[in-house]
């Protein structure tokens, strides 16, 4: 496990786009009956990690999620669970979970003019805010400290601390830049996302990081996005164009519901990730 996260955190700065965020109090997850996710698991082909996700619902909401992270090479398999807390008018107003890593981990949602406004976390005795600080109608346009909520790794890692989103006329977020990054004040990471029509049954689902090696599972843009994406390329600029561009492909079951995402890059013809997906009334 410490030959693992010592290659995941020497790989942070450059591959810095694994992070969870929302939108108004958070995407409506596209539930139509019989389309409500109840089991996701996330393979990651380069690090050797499972996570598994099993939600449970009431009143349509997520109330639990029993996560296990299973390391292959270090033999680690560790469970634990999420709660979820709702205000009276539905909103997200806390959750209570733990980390791949093991500890305690405490986040609270505020709202203003009827979008979120403000995440405050609490982590091994460290609290950190994200601050929503500009919206572009009820979506998101700018977001202060993103990674120091949505980050997998603790500080003193040098995540940026501005992100800019730009969202398409579907919803989907189609440019995502992050910049001031410590040392590195002139250094831009973006992220160019196309999508496809397949709407994408993981909006406004999962609310904390998945757990990865490389971080090439983009949170953001499965949270966020009303249709599935097509193709990413992203813009490191310390990092060989080979690793940055990801395509897409999607099986379905004969319900026309997609089971499968498979993410994989075209350069050097490797596979990065799939995400298998179950649903009620399987």
């Amino acid at each position: 496990m410490k030959k693992l996260l010592t290659l995941a955190l020497t790989s942070i700065l450059l591959l810095a786009f694994c992070f969870s965020c929302q939108n108004e109090e958070s995407p409506a997850p596209i539930n139509r009956k019989s389309e409500k996710v109840t089991k996701v698991v996330f393979s990651d082909l380069r690090g050797g990690v499972v996570t598994t996700l099993n939600f449970q619902y009431a009143q349509q909401q997520v109330q639990t999620i029993k996560w296990r992270f299973y390391a292959i090479s270090a033999d680690i398999d560790h469970e634990y669970f999420e709660n979820r807390f709702y205000s009276v008018n539905g909103t997200l107003d806390s959750l209570s979970t733990s980390t791949f890593s093991r500890g305690q981990w405490n986040l609270s949602y505020e709202y203003k003019n009827g979008v979120r406004y403000r995440i405050v976390s609490k982590k091994n005795n460290i609290t950190s805010t994200t601050t929503f600080a500009e919206y572009n109608g009820t979506r998101p346009a700018v977001i202060e400290d993103l990674f120091k909520v949505y980050g997998l790794y603790e500080a003193p890692f040098n995540y940026p601390y501005n992100t800019h989103l730009k969202f398409d006329v579907n919803g989907n977020p189609t440019s995502q830049k992050h910049t001031r990054i410590p040392g590195y004040p002139d250094a831009v990471f973006e992220k160019a996302t196309t999508y496809t029509t397949e709407l994408n049954p993981l909006r406004g689902l999962i609310e904390t990081p998945l757990p990865q090696l490389f971080e090439f599972y983009d949170d953001l843009g499965f949270y966020y996005s009303t249709h599935l994406p097509s193709s990413t390329e992203a813009n490191y600029p310390f990092v060989d164009p080979i690793h940055n561009r990801i395509t897409f492909e999607y099986e379905k079951d004969i319900h026309g519901r997609v089971i499968l995402i498979k993410a994989s890059s075209p350069d050097d013809a490797s596979k990065r990730y799939t995400l298998e997906i179950a649903y009620e009334n399987n």
